[in-house]
């Protein structure tokens, strides 16, 4: 027999055990269903993320990102490529056990007509093996683009770029509502949050600023280019068979409400304006900007005091004689408010009709999302039948 010193060297001297070994894994097979995308009659892309366990264990989503790359020729300050994280949506990816499928149907406003868009999905089993899988989805084309195509207007020796999406009712003639989005944001790109309104038996008109679609020229601050755009879509959405001319109401964003209130001076058969977060005082929007910003802002409206002049809401305030709607949110980047009540007070000094919801009222920040309830209200009101 050993004696008992010899067996504790014996264990002193034997080799340490091996950790257990990770278990082999195979990866999941990952993709698009379809892996060919076009936006829908409501401008969104639809499609399946389908993943299939391959492994011997259970298998977990971690994390999922979009890569995605636009081809649209469209001129647009945005970004033409960018990395999207989706991980609201890992959450809704259930667990696959060994030999299953999961996955989840996958819905987004469609930013784009043509480019593509690249998934990179993270997933582990219970193994404790980790995935990198990626899925390629090609962007070929909206639907709601095909049915409403852009129209280029001649303005003088202007480009403007103009899109009408007729009211989805046989009652004739339907009102009509001119939509100006901001200096940064095309026609095209408007147009989804615009199926609603046509829905409801609106004709609906949205122009791009110039510089932006397929306008020309250069963006200018609510200049006499952009005031010449939104006349020239005026003048088409009058003619629109579809539409009756004394029921024509224009709805601006930042510029795009700087440019309406401006363009309303000389459109007194308007049955209303909603300015939301305008620029109603260029010197005051100067001084508001940093430092870095100002340049670029003169850049566009020049330095020459007569052009700001023209591009100052507060100075024609009392000439626009059709119903005005100022709506100052408290979103990030929105103009002081202090000119927006300025220019409400003058219009009802003059008796002139005015509307206004600006600012946090309460104690309550006044946000986009509440701005289009008010705006909506307003419409209704103003471009119902007789």
């Amino acid at each position: 027999m050993f004696a008992p010193w010899l067996v504790v060297l014996a264990a002193l001297l034997a080799p340490l055990a091996p950790p257990p070994a990770r278990a082999a894994g195979a990866p999941p097979a990952f993709r698009m269903e379809p892996d060919t995308v076009r936006a829908d009659d409501t401008g969104n892309w639809h499609a399946a993320l389908v993943i299939e366990n391959k492994a011997e264990f259970g298998l977990y989503a971690d994390s999922l990102t979009m890569e995605w790359r636009s081809d649209d020729p469209d001129s647009t300050p945005g970004p033409r490529s960018g990395l999207s994280p989706l991980m609201g949506l890992v959450h809704v990816i259930a667990p696959a056990s060994a030999g299953e499928t999961t996955g989840m149907q996958w819905t987004a406003p469609a930013d784009f007509e043509r480019g593509t868009i690249v998934f990179h999905l993270v997933t582990h089993d219970g193994g404790r093996n980790v995935y990198r899988s990626s899925a390629r989805v090609i962007v070929a084309g909206n639907y709601l683009y095909d049915l409403f195509p852009r129209e280029v207007l001649k303005q003088g020796s202007q480009s403007v770029d103009v899109v009408v999406m007729p009211a989805d009712t046989t009652a004739r003639p339907a009102p009509g509502l001119l939509y100006v989005p901001p200096a940064d944001v095309t026609a095209r790109g408007s147009m989804r949050g615009f199926v609603s309104y046509r829905a409801r038996g609106m004709t609906v008109a949205i122009v791009s600023l110039p510089g932006m679609g397929r306008s020309s020229g250069r963006p200018d601050r609510a200049g006499p280019a952009s005031v010449a755009a939104v006349d020239a879509a005026l003048a088409r959405l009058a003619r629109d068979p579809s539409v009756d001319p004394k029921r024509i109401a224009v709805w601006g964003v930042s510029e795009g409400a700087t440019t309406a209130l401006l363009a309303a001076a000389k459109h007194p058969e308007l049955a209303g304006i909603v300015a939301q977060d305008a620029a109603y005082d260029p010197w005051a929007a100067y001084r508001a900007l940093p430092a870095d910003a100002r340049p670029a802002y003169v850049r566009e409206a020049g330095s020459d005091s007569a052009g700001w002049r023209a591009r100052a809401p507060l100075l024609v305030a009392t000439k626009v004689p059709a119903p005005v709607l100022v709506l100052q949110t408290n979103e990030k980047g929105a103009p002081d408010s202090s000119s927006a009540a300025a220019y409400a007070h003058l219009r009802s000094d003059q008796q002139l009709f005015i509307e206004s919801r600006i600012g946090a009222q309460g104690g309550k920040p006044f946000m986009r999302r509440d701005a289009l309830r008010v705006a909506q209200d307003f419409l209704n009101r103003r471009l119902r039948q007789p």
